[in-house]
């Protein structure tokens, strides 16, 4: 049985939803899907996997006076888990910097 390379590749895209009527406002949300996603096979079998991610971006408004705007969405959460592992790195360097002054002090 000849081998099967198969595919992979990068996944980048921007989704739009089905529009959304509430209040008299036409509302739209847009997100953006990427990730990775391969596959292949030899003669014992095949395989295919994939890491997706979606994150919201902005929702689209419309009035009924026909204004049009958008609104951001901020990841609140994700902006949290990054401050706090910079701030345990910044915990780890500065405890490592402290056992290696106490390390290379002279004793007396």
């Amino acid at each position: 049985m000849d081998e099967d390379k198969g595919r992979s590749g990068r996944i980048d895209r921007v989704l739009v939803g089905e529009p959304i009527t509430a209040g008299g406002r036409m509302i739209q949300p847009v997100a953006r899907a990427g990730g990775w996603y391969g596959g292949g096979g030899d003669e014992r079998g095949r395989g295919f996997g994939a890491w997706l991610r979606v994150v919201p971006l902005e929702v689209r408004v419309s009035d009924p006076n026909g204004d049009e705007y958008t609104v951001s969405i901020t990841d609140a959460t994700g902006d949290a888990v990054r401050r706090i592992a910079v701030m345990g790195l910044l915990v780890a360097a500065v405890s490592a910097l402290l056992l290696l002054v106490g390390l290379l002090r002279p004793r007396t």
